[in-house]
């Protein structure tokens, strides 16, 4: 671990993000003709690497003021942005010197198909099967030496015992004049953290300096000591379709590694740490108010029990040598917790969405959601623990009239006990509840409403959504009327589109529902963004306010009730919590719930009672867990000595077609009058393409010969440096006459004299020049323009509406490196 602390890895922008792409340009001047044959070979193209200016670029690191170092300013090249799990492989011998990582076991083979009869939950029968096919090979399978699926277990129970295991803690709660006993699972927080710290501190070298933003009590913590943030999750699952079988898990991360780390599923990832008890209905007091307290006085006595190891840390801290030999003081603390509202209720002991101030994080009453931006006062964690001991002497009566305007529980919260956490201020913006199950579902809930008396249109919209040209990681949607979605990615993907649907459909005088729609979705999208800069966030908060003006409008005009809580979190939270604490990637549920996957496929080789369930379903995943990281390091180990690729290839081309001449096209484009001038064009781009790179003269051009052949793609890629968060990102492209029983020629943005054009693709292909052997990756491109006058619709939602370029100028042939 080091000293520095880079602010939620918001970068600083000096002048905005340059553009610097290759270009690529259509010259149909006649010049003089230099005759050159080409051939067209399967080789693959040569490695290009991707220029990006970054001159004005620049990243400002805030350290902690601790450290005594003033802010400095690193150029955006020499800063990490990847987050990469990348293991720094010249440590690993360090790591394990003469010891092998597979042991106990005898072979890695041995260890690996360990591991794999645990991550696919093999019985102990279809494992001896499995053991007994090995054997059965002629040669039969020396690798793998288990005697039996016995013999495999036992190891799998020694390597275990490698690592901090669950433990089993019960305690009772008193309601009324009866005791009530619950058992908790647990992992020793701080024990798993430092089996994270002592072993990943060495394998990424680097990697702790990405630290987070620390809550401000932290400033007032000794020089010496440095903080380990910690991000919790906690939520309860289905685990049987049948049974009512339920898992209550509990999942930590440390946010001091870099996020491409501690989002991860691997060693440094999320990992449970312990399962809660799940309160039972009891049909005498169900429905009561005194028996919602008692479920959360569990919850927080169970939760206590979890997190118990971190006290004494947390209190007077833990001496560790670190990676870079420096002995720091450790100090662990609940930096985020992840939670959707039912359990930031629970948590904050909240009344909930009924109280007068339902928000988990400030004191704004509910009656005042809509109409504020900036929240009410911060809820703290000193605030309250002197008002519930100012009350304890007061009656019920009493109580319940400093209580109730707050929206609080008159119950002791369990993360008052470890010091430099405040509970209220971890909890952080949901984007797949608050966003996407929430403002997004009701706003959709609203439209369909609107259009439920008109089925021509219903009708009309879906047939624009159904054939809208398919993109991908973007769902696609037949039915979007009559298809009740639960997932809220599916919300997240209709946002973006379905203004193509709605928009011809709705008049001027309604035009507050697709400016609602336009602004939720550019809101939605910085929610999603991986990296912010200033600017990004005062664009986002400026979109805050006019979604808030638009929401205030369809409340008088339809009626329509947006003074909800998931709408106070996106109008006066969002931003906040991105300043604060980062990302939303790094906190959203979303990423943890795919926890409950693993669990459920698991139970299904369990039969026991839920009471029994939990032991049984820890045990496994610590086993999963102990032999994923031993793999993990076995391949670490192993692999050491590959290199890693350093180039980003910019163009690659997929799914070979036919092989033609030039000068003979194929009777199938030879008939179509896009090809009229295939041979013109393609001759005056390569002679573009030769001159600018020197190696003809101004009076000089390139003429294909008839020994010269051309081969076609059907898809290419184009990898690029993302201005989002400038890592390597990639576009996948298709030019085919049949995609799933449609023709898909996909879109694309191109740079043309130095500036932007869009157009389509409608054919890929691939030229080899003999005389210097560079193959050229080309495309023939149909243009579009603007609309010469924009409608009032494209003003008020922001689009801009392209048409096919008429005449002779609508065909362009280009370099694929001119595609951005």
């Amino acid at each position: 671990m080091v000293d520095t602390q880079v602010i939620a890895e918001v970068p600083f922008i000096d002048n905005g993000i340059n553009e610097n792409q290759t270009t690529s340009d259509m010259n149909h001047s006649d010049n003089m003709e230099m005759d050159v044959d080409i051939d067209v070979h399967g080789e693959d193209e040569p490695e290009r690497q991707i220029a990006h200016d970054n001159q004005q670029e620049f990243i400002e690191i805030e350290y902690h003021p601790h450290s005594g170092k003033h802010p400095i300013r690193v150029p955006i090249e020499k800063y990490d942005t990847m987050n990469s799990e990348t293991v720094l492989q010249n440590n690993i011998d360090e790591i394990w010197g003469e010891s092998k990582p597979w042991h106990p076991f005898r072979t890695a083979k041995d260890l690996e198909f360990a591991e794999m009869c645990t991550r696919l939950n093999f019985s102990k029968n279809t494992s001896q099967e499995w053991l007994d096919f090995l054997k059965g090979l002629n040669p039969p399978n020396s690798d793998v030496t288990f005697s039996s699926s016995s013999e495999m277990n036992k190891l799998i129970e020694s390597a275990a015992m490698s690592s901090t295991g669950f433990e089993s803690v019960k305690f009772t709660v008193p309601y009324k004049s009866k005791n009530y006993e619950y058992e908790v699972l647990r992992r020793p927080v701080w024990d798993w953290s430092d089996d994270i710290i002592f072993l990943e501190i060495r394998k990424f070298a680097s990697g702790m300096s990405h630290g987070l933003e620390t809550s401000s009590g932290n400033c007032s913590l000794p020089k010496e000591t440095f903080p380990v943030c910690l991000l919790l999750w906690s939520d309860k699952g289905r685990v049987s379709d049948f049974g009512g079988r339920k898992s209550y898990s509990v999942i930590a991360r440390i946010l001091n590694l870099p996020s491409g780390v501690h989002n991860s599923n691997g060693f440094a990832g999320g990992h449970i740490v312990g399962w809660l008890p799940i309160v039972g209905d009891d049909a005498e007091n169900t429905g009561k108010h005194s028996w919602a307290n008692h479920h959360r006085v569990v919850w927080h006595d169970a939760m206590f029990h979890v997190l118990e190891s971190l006290v004494e840390p947390a209190t007077t801290g833990e001496w560790f040598e670190c990676g870079d030999e420096i002995i720091r003081q450790l100090l662990p603390s609940i930096f985020i917790y992840s939670l959707d509202y039912e359990e930031q209720s629970i948590a904050t002991l909240n009344c909930g969405v009924n109280g007068e101030a339902a928000c988990p994080t400030c004191e704004e009453q509910t009656t005042n959601f809509l109409s504020s931006l900036s929240g009410g006062k911060p809820r703290t964690t000193s605030a309250y623990a002197c008002l519930w001991n100012m009350s304890s002497e007061l009656t019920v009566e009493e109580r319940e009239k400093v209580y109730k305007p707050l929206g609080l529980v008159f119950i002791k919260n369990c993360f008052w006990k470890f010091p430099h956490t405040d509970i209220y201020s971890t909890m952080s913006y949901d984007v797949l509840h608050a966003n996407e199950l929430g403002v997004c579902k009701r706003l959709w809930k609203y439209t369909k409403e609107y259009f439920s008396g008109d089925r021509a249109a219903c009708s009309r919209i879906e047939n624009r959504i159904a054939h809208l040209p398919p993109w991908r990681d973007l769902s696609t949607f037949s039915d979007v009327f009559s298809i009740d979605f639960a997932d809220g990615s599916k919300y997240a993907d209709l946002i973006r589109i379905i203004l193509h649907g709605i928009a011809p459909e709705i008049s001027q005088q309604n035009q507050l529902i697709i400016q609602c729609f336009r602004c939720l979705g550019v809101i939605s999208n910085y929610s999603w963004f991986k990296m912010h800069t200033e600017d990004t966030i005062a664009e986002g908060r400026e979109e805050i306010k006019q979604l808030s003006k638009f929401l205030k409008n369809t409340s008088e005009k339809y009626g329509w009730t947006w003074n909800i809580l998931k709408i106070h979190a996106l109008l006066a939270h969002l931003f906040d919590d991105i300043e604060a604490k980062g990302v939303t990637s790094t906190y959203n549920t979303k990423l943890n719930e795919q926890a409950h996957g693993p669990l459920k496929k698991a139970a299904k080789n369990f039969n026991d009672k839920q009471e029994n369930l939990g032991r049984q379903l820890m045990k496994h995943e610590h086993q999963r867990f102990i032999l994923s990281i031993m793999k993990e390091n076995a391949n670490d180990l192993m692999q050491k000595n590959e290199a890693v690729p350093s180039k980003i290839q910019h163009v690659s081309m997929y799914g070979r077609g036919c092989e033609f001449d030039p000068n003979f096209l194929p009777l199938s484009l030879a008939t179509n009058p896009m090809f009229s001038k295939f041979s013109i064009h393609l001759n005056a781009c390569l002679t573009l393409i030769y001159w600018e790179n020197g190696k003809i003269q101004a009076h000089e051009t390139i003429k294909l010969r008839h020994s010269g052949k051309i081969r076609q793609f059907y898809e290419v890629n184009i990898d690029y440096v993302s201005e989002e968060d400038w890592s390597v990102s990639r576009s996948i492209l298709h030019c085919k006459d049949l995609y799933r029983d449609h023709p898909r020629h996909d879109c694309v943005m191109l740079i043309i004299d130095s500036h932007i054009s869009y157009g389509r693709l409608m054919f890929l292909f691939e030229v080899t020049v003999d005389f210097d052997g560079c193959k050229h990756s080309m495309a023939l491109v149909q243009l579009f323009e603007p609309i010469s006058k924009p409608n009032w619709k494209d003003r008020a939602i922001g689009f801009h509406q392209l048409k096919e370029i008429t005449g002779d100028k609508n065909i362009i042939i280009v370099s694929l490196e001119s595609v951005i």
